[in-house]
């Protein structure tokens, strides 16, 4: 039995992707995953804002198109005692909703429910002037 040095200062390990070809079914279909997790990340979506009654809290969300929003609002107001309203729709990705998350994080309640005031009113109030989404 002869013994074997290997010095692994020597060598340069750098890790690589196995090829789908070589990975099994269920690596296979793993990684195939992540790519479109990865793309439906960036994939063009409706950032919704939905408010309870004309004072209440609003959500602000992210739904495929617009009969998915009516069906997630359907389902909000079975939810909920009081009158929801869309108040703002526009184009955006699941980045962007995030973002809106962040900016408007001093005025969040819980979940994904913001206080109706401050930079998160001015920025509805700003974009309906503007017309935009």
């Amino acid at each position: 039995m002869s013994k074997v040095r290997l010095d692994l200062e020597a060598q340069s390990y750098q890790p690589t992707e196995m090829p789908e070809s070589k990975m099994s079914g269920v690596d296979a279909y793993k990684n195939k995953q992540k790519m479109i997790d990865a793309s439906n990340y960036k994939r063009r979506r409706i950032i919704y804002f939905i408010q309870v009654g004309t004072r209440g809290p609003i959500k602000i969300g992210i739904s495929l198109n617009r009969f998915k929003l009516q069906q997630r609002l359907s389902v909000l107001q079975q939810q909920n005692p009081y009158p929801l309203r869309i108040i703002r729709t526009e184009f955006g990705t699941f980045k962007k909703e995030k973002q809106l998350h962040k900016r408007f994080a001093q005025l969040w309640i819980r979940y994904e429910w913001f206080k109706p005031k401050g930079e998160l009113a001015k920025y509805l109030l700003d974009r309906a002037e503007k017309g935009k989404g």
